[in-house]
């Protein structure tokens, strides 16, 4: 039966099945293809039936953040459910204790003293598995790494009910305080400069990309018209391509720098296509070493392993 659009009481939901469908098939087949398995988070839909074709699709259980949303997968027939958010008021671990003998159920235990408290729920007889929550830098619970992870496992072991089978952590901080992640291409390394697509002018990226690399080269050259052309004429030894690509280097030193002043990081990967360039690396390192205060100069910078799929399997990491 057809429904006009037009005549459908909201709230309502409107889904376009293929593009639910291959969303779900592309996450499983990247996930098979780095060796991990896919255990997504029903927050994004809240969907018995959804859920359903995520387990078809290859998922080997679910994620919930909470007993009630357990209960309702498992009612609806989900048999494997993680409770990604640390437990501990009486009436809500009863509850868990129920959904045992109906689903292969994990918990999650971030302190000695809620651990205690599972145990006088679950016993050598009735144990239920548990994975330790890790700080990950979103502050919101779970252990620090290291010391503190260690001596709540050397804990949880002494508690007969309870199976230690796992770590994990989220590090929602990733998202930003307004729930999605800074532009740091939008970061203004040049006062008043060029106008940038996002409505701003001397934008970080409009001095620091691959396509701002090409759109001045062909300033200086017309035959510059790729990145692949271009660094052909560098190993050749033109000296208009060599002062481009000097040029573009010192641009995106001058972000990288302000990175690293910022936030102190031991680490920095960069990725994309070009960076295949094996030069660049070292260029980059140069520039950053030679402007960078010395108290920072212990930064690594390093070239991203996963070359120009890295930024497409980090954002298909947030849902494994």
């Amino acid at each position: 039966m057809s429904t006009n659009i037009n005549t459908l009481e909201t709230p309502a939901l409107l889904l376009d099945l293929d593009k639910l469908e291959s969303n779900m098939q592309f996450i499983v087949e990247k996930a098979k293809a780095y060796g991990v398995t896919y255990r997504p988070h029903i927050k994004t839909h809240k969907s018995i039936d959804i859920a359903k074709r995520q387990i078809e699709a290859g998922a080997i259980g679910l994620t919930v953040a909470t007993v009630g949303e357990a209960e309702v997968m498992i009612d609806g027939g989900l048999k494997d459910i993680f409770i990604a958010y640390p437990i501990s008021a009486p009436s809500k671990v009863q509850r868990a204790e129920k959904l045992l003998n109906r689903a292969n159920l994990t918990l999650t235990v971030d302190s000695k003293e809620q651990a205690e408290m599972l145990g006088t729920y679950f016993t050598a007889a009735n144990p239920v598995e548990v994975w330790i929550k890790v700080n990950s830098g979103l502050n919101r619970c779970g252990v620090e790494p290291k010391g503190e992870v260690l001596a709540l496992a050397q804990e949880i072991q002494k508690i007969a009910g309870l199976h230690l089978t796992g770590l994990y952590t989220h590090a929602g901080q990733a998202y930003g305080q307004h729930a999605f992640a800074g532009e740091f291409g939008h970061t203004i390394t040049h006062a008043f400069g060029r106008q940038c697509n996002c409505g701003l002018q001397g934008c970080y990226e409009r001095y620091a990309s691959t396509t701002a690399l090409i759109q001045e080269a062909l300033k200086v050259n017309p035959s510059f018209e790729n990145g692949k052309v271009l660094f052909e004429y560098w190993h050749e030894g033109a000296p208009d391509a060599k002062q481009v690509i000097t040029n573009w280097v010192d641009e995106i030193a001058i972000g990288l720098i302000n990175l690293v002043h910022s936030f102190n990081p031991s680490t920095i990967i960069v990725g994309g296509g070009i960076m295949e360039q094996e030069v660049l690396i070292d260029m980059i390192k140069a520039r950053v070493d030679a402007q960078m205060l010395p108290s920072f100069k212990e930064v690594e910078i390093i070239k991203a392993s996963l070359g120009n799929q890295s930024g497409m399997l980090g954002g298909v990491s947030l849902h494994l």
